[in-house]
Order: structure tokens, then sequence, then C-alpha cells
């Protein structure tokens, strides 16, 4: 749902689409094949980042709570 409302209610996972996190998955696989194939040598590389939808919910959460007691004003 890459909709205004879904990136409101999910953050940025809601950016994500089936398409994106298919070529997230072949661009692993490729490093990882990529390091195998060079002998395990080296440090092992890392996934591709993929956004959390659980982490943008306590971001919301934490800056709501902070602006209720005041300490931060925000736009919104």
């Amino acid at each position: 749902m890459n909709s205004p409302l879904g990136v409101a209610l999910n953050g940025d996972a809601a950016r994500w689409g089936v398409t994106e996190h298919l070529l997230a998955t072949a661009v692993d696989a490729l490093l990882g094949a990529n390091w195998q194939r060079g002998g395990g040598k080296g440090q092992r590389p890392k996934p591709v980042k993929r956004p959390d939808a659980r982490a943008e919910k306590r971001r919301r959460e934490y800056v709501g709570r902070l602006e209720r007691l005041g300490l931060i004003k925000t736009g919104g």
C-alpha cells in the first residue's frame, strides 16, 4: 500500500512492495553466492536493509509521547 495513508499507518514499510522485497532477496543471494565462490574469505556480506514497520510505529509513539509532555513540537 504505497499510498499516503499506507505510509502514515505503516511508515517506510509501506513503500516496499513485493517487487522490492524480491529484488532485495535476489541481491542478498547474489552477494552470498559471490562470497562463497570467493572461498568465503573476508567478511560475510550483510543483507540489504529492509524497512521495519514495528520500528516506525515505535518511533511515532515515542514522538507522540514527547509531544503530549510538551517536550517537543512538530508541524503535524
